[in-house]
């Protein structure tokens, strides 16, 4: 029995679970009764939360940019961190935190909630790979954490394809050329591909395929082909001719060839 109003009950004596007490009031040979139901936690933890969905595939050559949220629930610091589960390009937290353009960890004061954000530049993640970016939360000298993960999946670019030219030589103003591209691969669910046919005058006997410093002739269409195409002609080499082929969530990839093209000769007049 007790002569109080309040009563403290020793957490060494609480187990994990529901559980119930009462009390009981008498007075003389009056008596009520009540009572009060708890569930008891192993132990509190932090709210976290991870806000950003991808509902399709990440471009590799996109920034990375994710949300989440961490509340200490309790009138405790909590701590948030970033970490990546697969180890895909990042071996430890210090390899994802030299990458990162935020922080990957950083604290919360008790009973208030903050937004953590992971950016990873451009560039930085592996086409065709899997990560499974995890927020965790934990109290001070807690061992036991809160964690929400997402999932990134890094879209692969088309590879194999080839581009055709017809013909392999002609004159300037007098010859036009036609450019068929073919042997595209990519996940079946990436297609229908679109293609980017353009030229730039080869210098001496390059072979790099370099889409950026092309003349663009066509933009972005379905069809794999072109025709009609004028090309000047380049007296310090040949014309590389290319097409850069993207997929439907956005990567890309190209492919060139080569023509010739003289100029016309001067024909002296009778």
């Amino acid at each position: 029995s007790v002569d109080s109003s309040r009563i403290t009950v020793s957490k060494a004596v609480l187990v994990e679970g529901s559980q119930s007490f009462g009390l009981s009031l008498t007075k003389g040979q009056r008596q009520s009764n009540a009572s009060v139901g708890i569930t008891v936690v192993g132990e509190a933890l932090p709210a976290c939360s991870i806000d950003t969905i991808f509902t399709t595939k990440f471009n590799a050559n996109s920034k990375l940019t994710v949300q989440g949220s961490v509340q200490a629930t309790i009138d405790e610091k909590a701590t948030g961190t970033w970490s990546e589960d697969y180890n895909t390009g990042f071996e430890s937290s210090s390899e994802l935190s030299s990458v990162s353009s935020t922080a990957i960890s950083k604290n919360v004061l008790g009973l208030t909630s903050s937004t953590f954000y992971l950016v990873i530049p451009a560039g930085n993640l592996i086409a065709g790979a899997d990560y499974s970016f995890r927020l965790s939360a934990s109290f001070t000298g807690s061992s036991t954490e809160a964690a929400s993960q997402l999932a990134v999946v890094v879209n692969s670019p088309p590879t194999s394809g080839v581009l055709y030219a017809q013909p392999l030589s002609g004159s300037v103003l007098v010859d036009s050329f036609s450019l068929i591209t073919t042997y595209w691969a990519d996940d079946s669910e990436d297609f229908p591909l679109q293609y980017e046919f353009f030229y730039y005058l080869q210098n001496g006997s390059s072979t790099i395929c370099d889409d950026s410093r092309g003349t663009i002739v066509r933009i972005l269409r379905s069809s794999n082909k072109v025709g009609g195409l004028i090309l000047p002609s380049n007296p310090d080499g040949n014309i590389t001719v290319g097409v850069t082929a993207y997929d439907d969530p956005g990567a890309s990839a190209a492919a060139c060839s080569t023509v010739q093209v003289a100029e016309l000769e001067a024909s002296a007049s009778e």
